[in-house]
């Protein structure tokens, strides 16, 4: 069972594609208190702009994010309801999201990322989320940076 954790744990770090594989694996094990397979819902690519950086001159201008996100969803619930209702509604992720990044400046990308990954655990009830936040930067070329967390609702809740 370790080795199989620890097989799981490196082929974390070769892909984002093989992360959500991992993540499959590892709930199967008992790793998360899964007690069925985990459906999700993805928003991928999703583009907001917001204040963000360590430097005076970014407090002072918008920068867009690249966000991707999984959250845990029942979706054969909301397959068998052909209902909105009871799924989660792309739409009303992004308005938020991008009402939260509007909010206020941000110094760090983790500081936007555990406030989004929290927003999504309570407003749309989702048991897990993962959430890439994506900058473009000058090092000195263009380059992409930022942060991947996942946190489970148990997490956010403090427990």
């Amino acid at each position: 069972m370790m080795l199989i954790r620890h097989a799981a744990q490196c082929i974390v770090s070769i892909s984002e594609i093989t992360r959500t594989f991992a993540f499959v694996i590892l709930s199967r094990l008992g790793e998360f208190a899964w007690e069925r397979e985990v459906d999700t819902v993805f928003l991928h690519g999703l583009e907001i702009e917001a204040r963000i950086g360590v430097y005076d001159w970014e407090q002072r201008i918008t920068q867009v994010l690249r966000l991707d996100i999984d959250l845990a969803n029942d979706n054969a619930r909301a397959a068998e309801a052909d209902d909105i209702g009871v799924t989660v509604d792309y739409a009303a992720v992004a308005v938020r999201l991008q009402a939260l990044a509007s909010s206020r400046p941000w110094t760090l990308v983790e500081t936007f990322a555990e406030s989004a990954a929290a927003l999504i655990l309570e407003v749309f009830a989702a048991p897990w989320v993962r959430l890439v936040v994506t900058k473009q930067v000058r090092l000195p070329e263009r380059t992409a940076v930022g942060v991947c967390i996942e946190r489970r609702r148990a997490q956010a809740q403090g427990a």
